[in-house]
């Protein structure tokens, strides 16, 4: 990552609640959490650059989740980043972009991630826990 200049404001990732929404069991439920906390880890120390102004985890909606599991994954959490600057209009124009490079970042700390269909997945470690990144724009 990046040293914090003094101009920036701090970087607010915080942990995820105590139990991961969307999952089924005790086990799956610390297995995603452990993922979701790595991923964050890494988003929050090399993507500094984004202005990062917070994130949020919530479980998807049950009519997603059966689009992804239709296509054999097993995701039902999403990782949802606040980034300040980001513009409100065009969001297919800068998304892709975006997602791709985060990604590039994510592998290079050892995160196995992919984009497809226009949405950016990640996992850490050995784990077959999946979850959906997103980002926004930063409400002020």
């Amino acid at each position: 990552g990046s040293p914090e200049s003094p101009a920036q404001a701090p970087i607010r990732c915080w942990s995820a609640a105590a139990s991961l929404p969307g999952a089924t069991s005790t086990e799956q439920a610390a297995d995603g959490e452990q993922v979701v906390e790595e991923i964050k880890r890494i988003v929050c120390s090399e993507c500094g650059f984004m202005r990062l102004q917070g994130s949020t985890v919530h479980s998807l909606p049950v009519e997603k989740r059966c689009r992804f599991e239709e296509q054999d994954l097993a995701i039902r959490t999403c990782l949802r980043f606040f980034v300040d600057g980001l513009p409100w209009a065009k969001r297919v124009k800068w998304q892709q972009p975006l997602f791709w490079a985060v990604r590039a970042i994510l592998e290079a700390q050892g995160a196995r991630s992919y984009v497809r269909r226009g949405y950016l997945y990640a996992t850490a470690g050995a784990s077959d826990t999946w979850v959906l990144l997103d980002f926004a724009r930063a409400r002020h």
